[in-house]
């Protein structure tokens, strides 16, 4: 992978990240905006249950009251840890770990997850074709 693809597919994750978390925290009020600028429109997002959810399932979780996002600040990228791009530079893998912090019906998660993403470049865009969020640990205190 050149350095410009290295850099190029980093600086599109930390955009994405950023404006994931702000829509959650709104409740999905922008949703069709950062699913339009950062999402393949035939994503599955794959939940830690294993519940794969495609853009009606996500819109309906995140803005539903069974979801309350807790803690903005504690929210963190805190690594991309692996990113690999291949098919000619239109297609890439990535690995990184995140801290979010959430309600879920009631229980609390504050969790350190490990996420796999595959991207693909649409029309010189990367979007996300494949979202896969591991079971979270709990967040190191040390740090």
């Amino acid at each position: 992978m050149s350095t410009e693809e290295q850099a190029a597919i980093r600086q599109r994750m930390e955009s994405f990240y950023e404006d994931w978390i702000a829509m959650n925290f709104r409740k999905g009020e922008n949703f069709d905006e950062v699913w339009d600028e950062y999402f393949c429109e035939d994503c599955q997002i794959i939940r830690p249950s294993g519940n794969p959810l495609a853009k009606e399932a996500w819109r309906g979780l995140i803005s539903s009251d069974d979801v309350t996002y807790n803690n903005r600040e504690g929210q963190r990228l805190v690594s991309i840890d692996s990113c690999k791009v291949f098919a000619d530079g239109k297609a890439a893998v990535m690995t990184f770990t995140m801290d979010i912090y959430f309600d879920y019906k009631g229980a609390q998660n504050n969790d350190r997850a490990k996420v796999s993403l595959v991207w693909a470049c649409v029309g010189g865009k990367w979007k996300i074709m494949h979202f896969h969020r591991a079971t979270g640990q709990p967040i190191p205190q040390s740090e």
